[in-house]
């Protein structure tokens, strides 16, 4: 019993809540008629969670419940129906000698307002030598809507990704790290190595991110190996639950 329990937990979580969103939509639906009718878009809608689960699990392909069938959609490349983040440019805090030191913060202060809003990522290489701590600490500081740390090998590719938050208070190591090249073991616990491509479905890449990754995202990468942004869970499950609302509206007309 406490190995069925173990190995299919998180279907069994879904169909709590999915129960439990039942019982509120019946609830409001007794006691408070003006206020919500339940029709098949709210029962489509209080299944989602069972049908996340069952479709990234592997438990089936296709769902086909209240006149609905979203598997075209759902196996769609994520290209053509995900709005990435951190897509721009990544600004990448490099620093030498004192006066590019200086030429850099320099730099940083001057940006605009706006400029310093569009930047959502820092790319740092591994095995680079002249960063400097006080410099990432401003950036980090500075940077309102910075979310993601980038890491590159020398030939510019994408080897792994991180949330800035995890990086605060540990801008010395991290330096320290790059110079000698063992960023990804010094902080492999906060480093997503995992990416998916542009044809890769959003069913897909949910259940790559519930399956192996250490955070609720991964990075999206080019065939050049160049990270293009980065899709969460949030934004995946989103479109899902967009899939099965527009599909269950479909059918009810």
């Amino acid at each position: 019993m406490m190995t069925i329990i173990q190995t299919h937990w998180p279907l069994i979580v879904a169909l709590l809540f999915s129960s439990l969103l039942i019982i509120l939509f019946m609830y409001l639906n007794s006691n408070y008629t003006s206020l919500l009718k339940v029709d098949s878009k709210w029962l489509a809608l209080s299944m989602l969670p069972v049908l996340i689960v069952l479709l990234t699990g592997g438990y089936i392909y296709k769902f086909k419940g209240f006149g609905i069938e979203i598997e075209t959609s759902l196996k769609e490349p994520i290209k053509d129906k995900i709005e990435f983040k951190a897509r721009a440019q990544a600004e990448q805090a490099m620093t030498g000698t004192v006066e590019e030191r200086k030429r850099k913060l320099s730099d940083l202060y001057n940006m605009t307002a706006e400029k310093k809003k569009s930047i959502e990522r820092l790319s740092f290489i591994n095995g680079y030598h002249n960063y400097d701590s006080t410099v990432v600490a401003e950036y980090l500081n500075e940077l309102s809507n910075l979310e993601y740390i980038e890491l590159l090998g020398s030939d510019s590719r994408f080897i792994g990704v991180m949330s800035a938050d995890d990086l605060a208070g540990k801008e010395d190591e991290f330096v320290q790290s790059l110079a000698k090249g063992t960023v990804l073991v010094k902080f492999s616990h906060f480093i997503v190595t995992d990416s998916v491509d542009e044809d890769t479905s959003a069913i897909d890449a949910l259940a790559l991110i519930r399956k192996n990754t250490k955070r609720n995202f991964l990075p999206l990468l080019d065939k050049q190996g160049k990270m293009k942004g980065i899709v969460t869970a949030a934004s995946l499950e989103k479109r899902i639950a967009d899939d099965v609302l527009q599909a269950s509206k479909r059918v009810s007309k």
